[in-house]
């Protein structure tokens, strides 16, 4: 087994124990077909609403911009950044086109693709939103970045190496 894996192994044991656990067995159980249009722009604004912001930033501030989305109200009402707001209110109006538009792509290298396009939605956070909408794919964020490069490697190649070592999803690791 690489060195990789067996450090990966041993962190999971650690963050199976810690309020991660949730996220862990969320990560293993989402998968495509579980998306829907709300689905898919919930996922997209939660995306949006982290970039450049702290999980626990982004964590208290998601369900007041959900709500504001459900309640046909703005989210410059809640959150104070006017690009973000108006990139995730744009997704929410058009969340049935879009969202048919990404089903429509064959691949994942279509769907990556796609997301990209969206507002906000960049080279690196359209893997994170491609992995939230259930798809097998690692999220490059900095901590990935860094951990890879610590073992020679890139974070899809590590992600896949240890996915392939342990059974875990890409998405997972």
């Amino acid at each position: 087994m690489d060195e990789a894996t067996e450090a990966y192994l041993k962190f999971r044991r650690r963050l199976m124990r810690t309020e991660f656990r949730e996220e862990i067995e969320w990560a293993r159980r989402i998968r495509p077909e579980d998306i829907d249009a709300d689905a898919f722009a919930e996922a997209a604004a939660g995306v949006v609403l982290v970039s450049g912001f702290r999980a626990d930033v982004a964590n208290e501030l998601m369900p007041k911009v959900l709500r504001q989305l459900h309640r046909g109200r703005p989210v410059l009402d809640v959150f104070g950044h006017k690009g973000k707001a108006k990139a995730i209110e744009k997704i929410w109006r058009r969340r049935k086109a879009l969202f048919g538009k990404y089903q429509q792509k064959k691949t994942k290298k279509e769907k990556l693709t796609f997301l990209e396009t969206l507002p906000w939605i960049g080279p690196v956070t359209k893997f994170h939103l491609g992995r939230n909408l259930g798809m097998d794919v690692a999220k490059p964020d900095r901590h990935l970045v860094r951990i890879a490069r610590k073992f020679g490697r890139t974070p899809r190649s590590l992600c896949r190496l240890v996915s392939e070592e342990t059974g875990e999803r890409v998405g997972v690791v």
